[in-house]
């Protein structure tokens, strides 16, 4: 009996968000504009960062590599847009910085802070 075997389409691998401010930033200007050229995040973000065009691509190419962005090509031009939603992004992006920052600290414990935040917060 012959082997069957199955080609099943694969995801890039998401790897976790940035913790690189800088990769961070042009993570969620992407995710807030939607899809945006190269050109475009060079044009508002690049220049606000003092970032040459090349450095602009190279960042998101690796946000890219990583699975963080997603690029099409539409009328010759690759189009960059977020893997998450911005609102995902930045309860994504407080969950990894909370789970780095109590790493070692007892489950219990942990619990116990969260709930004791989350309470603060509650009442803001």
């Amino acid at each position: 009996m012959p082997t069957v075997v199955a080609s099943v389409p694969r995801r890039p691998f998401m790897s976790p968000l940035p913790t690189a401010s800088q990769e961070l930033r042009f993570l969620r200007f992407v995710a807030g504009r939607g899809p945006v050229s190269s050109a475009g995040v060079a044009e508002e973000l690049g220049a606000k960062l003092g970032l040459t065009r090349s450095s602009v691509l190279t960042v998101m190419e690796r946000l890219r590599r990583k699975g963080h962005l997603r690029r099409r090509r539409v009328d010759g031009v690759y189009l960059y847009s977020s893997s998450l939603p911005l609102d995902r992004l930045e309860r994504a992006t407080v969950g990894q910085f909370v789970e780095r920052s109590l790493a070692g600290v007892p489950a219990e414990e942990r619990q116990k802070m969260l709930y004791a935040n989350a309470q603060a917060l509650y009442r803001l």
